[in-house]
């Protein structure tokens, strides 16, 4: 406990540098993943598209007459109200073609393309929200219908899925991407009968093989307004390299600034820790446990840090009204680490200049 209080003496003894460092490390540790963040839910987005048919499809978000010409394959959910308990949750009734395409991920990692009669999906609000979880049994009804499935799966937190609710003409991959809230997910209609589906406004439409995309535009321009994904796709990587561009250069700055930092703090203020060591050691304080108290004090502002900053992290992801960076863990923990080896590499060359410090000549040739 000595070592302990001796560190958190020499941590606040240094007041204003330290609470500079902290909230500069703080900063760091917030940009450092909303960057990365940022970066893998861009690529996450991309990737969805890019290794799927709707990289060659086209978005339609209202239809201007009652269907499409016959030729132009068109997909789009049908949805219903599932009242369990309480609490009344949208159903979304997917095609198990489109499922297969676009397979959804569920938690820890697993992923999930085909769904059996009787079987659901959940998303992540709707599990918290019901208490349930993968293999139980959920009871609801429909119309005055009893309904009863077995999860199979539940997605994962910040898995996004396709919606076909939106509005306006200039799309983004962002605007028609969201993380389903109180959903339900199904594939087989079968056991939904006497159950009133409905259809959603929007749809997704396939190119055939035998036509250009220029003739599908001219075609089906008066029976809709069609979005080219590829279009979405190439705008989307653009905006984000210019975004993540400007996040990673802002959170490198930062980085060095917060360093420099932690370092002139050791640097500077040198002689005022040999003078603290001088009388340590003429009180008989071991160089071990001087080593020990430099890399405690140096692990507290660490600590300190990168607790405020992933606090401050965690409420800009959990709060956010858009989402668009992904809680990354792994990363997360990266960044502490980033922080922990540069600020206890930084306690080296006190502990160095105190080792080979002659506390009786120190005190001969005067502290002033």
């Amino acid at each position: 406990m000595k070592t302990v209080k001796l560190a958190w003496n020499m941590l606040l003894a240094d007041g204003a540098k330290s609470l500079l460092l902290v909230v500069q490390i703080a900063l760091f540790i917030v940009l450092f993943n909303i960057c990365t963040g940022t970066i893998f839910t861009a690529n996450r987005l991309t990737d969805k598209v890019q290794n799927s048919r709707l990289k060659n499809a086209y978005y339609c978000n209202a239809l201007h007459e009652e269907s499409m010409p016959d030729g132009f394959p068109t997909y789009s959910p049908q949805y219903f109200t599932l009242e369990i308990g309480s609490y009344a949750l949208c159903a979304d009734v997917y095609s198990e073609a489109y499922l297969k395409d676009l397979p959804v991920r569920l938690q820890y990692g697993k992923m999930c393309s085909a769904l059996q009669k009787d079987e659901c999906l959940l998303s992540a609000d709707a599990a918290r929200l019901l208490g349930l979880h993968a293999g139980d049994t959920l009871y609801g009804k429909s119309d005055d219908r009893e309904i009863q499935l077995k999860i199979k799966g539940v997605l994962s937190s910040d898995e996004q899925l396709l919606k076909f609710t939106v509005s306006g003409n200039a799309l983004s991959l962002k605007m028609i991407y969201e993380k389903p809230v109180q959903t339900v997910i199904l594939s087989d209609a079968s056991s939904l009968d006497g159950v009133q589906l409905s259809p959603y406004l929007g749809c997704v439409v396939y190119k055939p093989d035998d036509i250009t995309a220029a003739e599908m535009q001219q075609q089906l321009s008066p029976y809709a307004d069609l979005t080219p994904f590829q279009s979405m796709l190439t705008e989307e990587q653009s905006e984000n390299r210019s975004i993540v561009s400007l996040f990673a250069a802002f959170a490198v700055v930062l980085f060095l600034v917060s360093m420099t930092g932690v370092f002139s703090n050791s640097f500077l203020s040198l002689q005022f820790h040999e003078k603290r060591f001088a009388v340590y050691f003429l009180c008989g304080m071991t160089k071990k446990r001087a080593a020990a108290v430099l890399a405690l004090r140096n692990s507290l502002l660490a600590l300190i840090s990168c607790l405020f900053g992933t606090a401050v992290y965690l409420c800009i992801w959990r709060f956010s009204a858009v989402d668009e960076f992904a809680f990354l863990p792994g990363v997360l923990a990266l960044s502490w680490l980033i922080v922990f080896l540069t600020v206890l590499i930084s306690a080296v060359p006190i502990y160095v200049r105190a080792e080979r410090l002659t506390p009786i000549r120190f005190f001969k040739e005067g502290i002033s």
